[in-house]
């Protein structure tokens, strides 16, 4: 019998922001996080994946989503722009990115 290896090459969190989260996120936004292994970058798989968050974003009623990005993190940035997220503010070295759903 073949068995064939799989591997997760990438992943997106999605969660509802609670009362005093520690990213200071408004209550009831949705804060997300992506991670793609660099050898999958550029393969359309961070669009699938944000496919299936902003259905499920939609599912629950949010009306925004918060993207933190270090303003170092180029990848990052190009993707949540690519994805249609904007610049709302900035912490520190990191710049505050919101998706109206």
């Amino acid at each position: 019998m073949a068995m064939t290896l799989r591997r997760v090459v990438g992943f997106q969190s999605l969660k509802r922001a609670w009362p005093d989260n520690p990213y200071d996120v408004a209550e009831g936004w949705g804060i997300i996080g992506t991670h793609i292994h660099p050898d999958a970058g550029r393969s359309g798989l961070g669009r699938r994946l944000f496919t299936a968050s902003l259905a499920a974003a939609r599912t629950a009623g949010l009306k925004h989503i918060d993207a933190s990005i270090g303003a170092d993190n180029e990848p990052a940035l190009a993707y949540y722009g690519a994805m249609g997220f904007t610049p709302y503010g900035e912490r520190g070295e990191t710049i505050l990115h919101r998706f109206d759903v």
